[in-house]
């Protein structure tokens, strides 16, 4: 992402965000940290700090930031003695669990803090937990499916609503080209998500591609991403010769653009923040009717199935195929849509909480 010159200036508010992933590969939830400071440093209105793990995902990013120090730290009790070293002003952001235990402890030495809450998972019950996001100044909920998954915990705290962004990046139309030449003559439907539990629906998209594979020999199904599970769902799939696994991949948008469908049969899902991305580039979307999914795809711009039914996910996937106006109609759609997911919205309405929360910190 390309970065013009911030104004530089000592009085700027500053914030701390906290980000302490440990998985080995970049997934949602960092790319969205990383798309939101790179947004806001653009603007150049705030100075910003980020707390990352030395050997997390994070680790290689930032290097281009304007008005960003980035601390790189071997735990929890580490990022804890730098969020204390910060000026009782600095506004800390934290981004996930572990970073949310790390503002907490700090809270109790003064500082101010946000959680931006990701998951639909139930909080747990346990004080210490309760006690994360009831001492925040504010809960930030990606859809109202999460925000009502915490407040049947936590029903008074302080929450806004501020959904994800689709990455900036843009498919590379060479390399696009490149895979559309690998699967020459093959109708693709695609899926990107980590492969380390059941929750992303795996099983139900090999059990479609198992139903459809011998009615419609020219479809291809392109499996995206890798994780704990990808061996087993490799064997699993092992007689499917429409299944291709990619693996991980570095440029997920790119192989997005090159996909004639979308399928997304989560089990459970807060926003599931890959369908923004399938929506900027107009490739149409069939997903499971679960948690915050349909708050981001409405049934002009997609089609949703009950989760677990890989019969009606089935259904839906051979219409779409067997009907080239609607998914001309859904890719249309799904562009405009899109618009209501920028990085600079998503940046704009959390400077909006940051601002007012500098205001009562002065």
């Amino acid at each position: 992402m390309k970065h013009g010159k911030p104004v530089k200036h000592e009085s700027m508010p500053s914030i701390c965000h906290i980000n302490l992933a440990r998985n080995p590969k970049l997934r949602g939830g960092e790319r969205q940290t990383e798309i939101l400071i790179q947004t806001l440093a653009e603007q150049g209105v705030l100075k910003q700090y980020i707390v990352i793990l030395r050997k997390g995902p994070l680790a290689r990013r930032f290097k281009e930031c304007h008005n960003l120090k980035v601390f790189k730290v071997r735990n929890r009790l580490s990022a804890l003695f730098v969020c204390l070293a910060l000026n009782n002003k600095t506004l800390l952001h934290a981004h996930e669990t572990h970073a949310a235990q790390v503002a907490y402890v700090a809270s109790l030495c003064r500082k101010t803090y946000i959680v931006t809450r990701r998951v639909i998972n139930p909080i747990k019950p346990k004080a210490f937990t309760c006690a994360m996001y009831r001492n925040a100044h504010t809960v930030v909920a990606l859809t109202r499916a999460v925000e009502n998954s915490i407040r049947s915990r936590l029903p008074d705290i302080s929450i806004v609503r501020i959904p994800s962004a689709w990455n900036p990046g843009s498919p590379d139309m060479k390399a696009v080209k490149k895979i559309r030449d690998q699967f020459k003559g093959e109708f693709l439907i695609g899926y990107a998500g980590a492969m380390d539990g059941p929750e992303k629906g795996h099983l139900i998209l090999l059990e479609s591609a198992r139903i459809i594979q011998p009615a419609f020999p020219k479809i291809k199904f392109v499996l995206l991403g890798s994780g704990l599970l990808e061996e087993e769902f490799r064997r699993q799939s092992k007689d499917l010769s429409n299944v291709y696994f990619a693996g991980w991949v570095s440029n997920p948008i790119t192989w997005i653009a090159a996909f004639d469908i979308f399928a997304f049969p989560s089990l459970r899902e807060g926003l599931g923040s890959v369908l923004l991305d399938v929506l900027r580039v107009g490739c149409p979307i069939v997903a499971s009717h679960v948690g915050g999914v349909p708050e981001v795809i409405t049934k002009d711009c997609g089609i949703l199935v009950p989760p677990k039914d890989a019969k009606a996910l089935t259904e839906q996937l051979v219409h779409l195929y067997q009907t080239s106006s609607l998914r001309t109609q859904l890719k249309t759609a799904g562009i405009a849509r899109s618009f209501h997911f920028s990085p600079e919205l998503m940046a704009q309405r959390y400077m909006e909480v940051y601002m007012s929360i500098f205001k009562s910190l002065a």
